[in-house]
């Protein structure tokens, strides 16, 4: 079943047709309708422009003409003509009273829609790498692999949500050669740290150590320094021993996959406490060491089909003018060692197999497009179709103040201590708050009743949690941002705590006429109540509420939580301006005009909660 917001733009559609047909322009298949740049001029309009020269008469008078055509319609009340545009005004009384009733009779299916009911969409997303703690770029990319993955759920795909660990090769071997020569011992028991915590502290150690080793080396030579890159490749003890391990790794070397499952075990415990945090459960683990391995033998196979070829030195390539691009990218570098391609070749066809996704989405920084463009044209070298079928779902990277985030250098925001201190804000902002509203009440000579630190610290979670959130899914995916954690968790603008703010706020108007009128709408009213509704700032809400489907419908389809954001933000805004407004006091209302308004503020309510759950954040019912 469509739902209201389409039933509203087909009746103008087909009312528009039977006055277009009525004056001529039957042959004119395309009607355009879109909201007018001024809203005071109604809700949908139409240029007349491009029929001047099929009817042979000025705009404005074929719109005036057309007006007049305009047949009664439920739902329309005005049809008007304005310089050369045809503008219809919606009936308040209709929209409003169907708004609310939408709303109420979606129960526990508000916002669950069977656009793609029967289809499996697999989404990959967060591919931390265990050599480091998960900073805020990750943040970004959980955040929006989780958003996404609730919103593709909401328009009937059935989701499964993938993870893969990169947790093999030359940057894990550097955190490990770390903790071998100056560890002594340490674990994350005996030092107290998050084990990715402690396992990133080696990274940056590493780091610390190459970088002296490499200025020693620059002071005792005469000439040009070599880069750091090759420094490492060719002059380096420590670049030496770190390449070492890793060939040792791949022969199996008992010791050294000891220390790396040991410290892989440490990591991954700490992943674990921040995907809790965060709200985020995967259906399907792959990680690096498996499907490395399973990637040379999709290349080898390839190799045998005569997909790829076998340069002089032993390396495999693909010539990309076979997916119309030039150059050619290694496969298997000449020693037999994976390449980043390898990797994704060897997870993303055993992916194909075991789940038959029909659409496979990637979520990953647009530092990786190119790399997608040409996995994509190789897998549909090795299937037909298979490449189709996958998509990037690329985004821009979180910035600091000083630039973009290094993780060697630990000059990086982990999302742990972020979300910690966001918490934190929130908490004493709480308590500021409670302190002004005992300041009122003891003027006053009422009782108040403080929260105790617990309940405080529970609620400044969820306020930190949805100023995460909603700041880093605020703007399109592909924007770069600068994360601002003081503004992303203020109450007012368009920020995660604001809706949060909003929702409460509901709640208390509603709590607060059923304790002092003892009322309670608990079924949808009838029509004749809601139709006590029609004001401007009634109206304003009722459309808003309308166009929930089509926000979780466009978010899916643009893969971009940042139209239901900023949905949820308009929502907020025009229920936070009837509400406000002294004209609206829903307490003051005379009966049945006091059902209906809170009948519409239940609704406001239900899809508040619906959006913010989809974006990944909790609702709090008092604020």
């Amino acid at each position: 079943m469509s739902c209201l917001n389409e039933q509203m733009h087909q009746a103008a559609h087909n009312a528009i047709r039977a006055a277009m047909d009525a004056s001529g322009l039957q042959e004119v298949e395309e009607i355009k309708l879109s909201p007018p740049a001024d809203p005071s001029m109604g809700d949908l309009g139409m240029a007349c422009h491009p029929f001047a020269r099929v009817l042979r008469k000025n705009p404005k008078v074929i719109a005036e003409e057309l007006a007049a055509q305009v047949p009664q319609t439920d739902g329309i009340k005005s049809v008007e003509a304005l310089n050369g545009y045809l503008n219809l005004r919606f009936d308040p009384t209709y929209v409003i009273s169907n708004a609310i009733a939408e709303v109420w009779n979606a129960g526990d299916q508000l916002g669950k829609y069977e656009t793609h009911k029967d289809k499996t969409l697999l989404i990959e997303f967060s591919g931390p790498n265990t050599n480091k703690p998960q900073h805020l770029g990750h943040a970004r990319n959980n955040v929006l692999g989780l958003a996404m993955s609730n919103i593709l759920e909401a328009v009937g795909y059935n989701v499964v949500r993938a993870n893969i660990i990169n947790d093999r090769g030359i940057h894990i071997c550097k955190s490990m050669l770390a903790y071998k020569l100056f560890g002594e011992g340490a674990t994350p028991e005996s030092t107290g740290k998050k084990g990715d915590y402690l396992v990133g502290d080696f990274y940056v150690l590493f780091d610390k150590h190459f970088e002296e080793e490499y200025a020693a080396y620059c002071e005792g030579i005469e000439g040009e320094a070599p880069s750091k890159e090759d420094f490492f490749n060719n002059h380096s003890d420590l670049g030496r021993q770190a390449q070492e391990m890793l060939r040792a790794w791949e022969a199996g070397d008992e010791e050294v996959r000891t220390l790396w499952k040991m410290m892989n075990g440490w990591v991954f415990d700490g992943f674990d406490v921040t995907y809790k945090r965060l709200g985020i459960n995967f259906d399907w683990v792959d990680y690096e060491s498996d499907t490395y391995s399973l990637g040379k033998g999709v290349v080898e196979e390839g190799l045998t089909q005569g997909l790829f070829e076998k340069r002089e030195d032993g390396a495999v390539v693909c010539d990309l003018e076979k997916i119309g691009r030039d150059g050619k990218k290694v496969l298997l570098r000449s020693d037999g060692t994976s390449v980043y391609m390898t990797q994704d070749l060897g997870t993303a066809q055993p992916r194909f197999e075991k789940f038959s996704p029909d659409r496979m989405t990637y979520v990953v920084a647009d530092e990786q497009n190119y790399h997608f463009q040409v996995l994509f044209g190789i897998l549909n070298l090795i299937g037909e179709g298979l490449g189709d079928r996958c998509h990037h779902m690329s985004y821009g990277m979180v910035e600091l103040p000083e630039g973009k985030m290094k993780s060697r250098k630990g000059n990086v925001v982990d999302a742990d201590i972020l979300m910690d201190n966001l918490q934190h804000m929130a908490a004493a902002r709480i308590k500021e708050q409670l302190q002004t509203e005992k300041a009122k009440a003891e003027e006053k000579g009422v009782e108040f009743s403080m929260l105790s630190d617990e309940e405080i610290f529970s609620r400044a979670e969820k306020i930190g949690q949805a100023g995460l959130k909603f700041y880093l899914l605020k703007f399109a995916p592909t924007s770069r941002i600068q994360f601002d954690p003081a503004r992303s968790i203020e109450f007012q603008g368009e920020t995660g705590p604001y809706c949060l703010y909003t929702y409460a706020r509901g709640n208390s108007i509603a709590r607060k006429v059923a304790e002092e009128r003892g009322v309670e709408v608990t079924e949808l009213p009838s029509m004749e109540v809601l139709s006590e509704l029609g004001t401007d700032k009634e109206l304003a809400v009722g459309k808003v509420l309308m166009e929930f489907p089509l926000a979780v419908q466009e978010a899916a389809e643009q893969h971009s939580p940042a139209r239901l954001a900023q949905y949820l933000w308009k929502l907020a805004n025009v229920f936070s301006s009837f509400y406000q407004d002294k004209d609206h006091n829903v307490k003051a209302a005379p009966s049945p005009l006091l059902e209906a308004r809170l009948a519409l503020i239940m609704s406001v309510q239900a899809v508040l909660k619906r959006g913010i759950t989809l974006l990944g954040f909790d609702t709090i019912e008092q604020m």
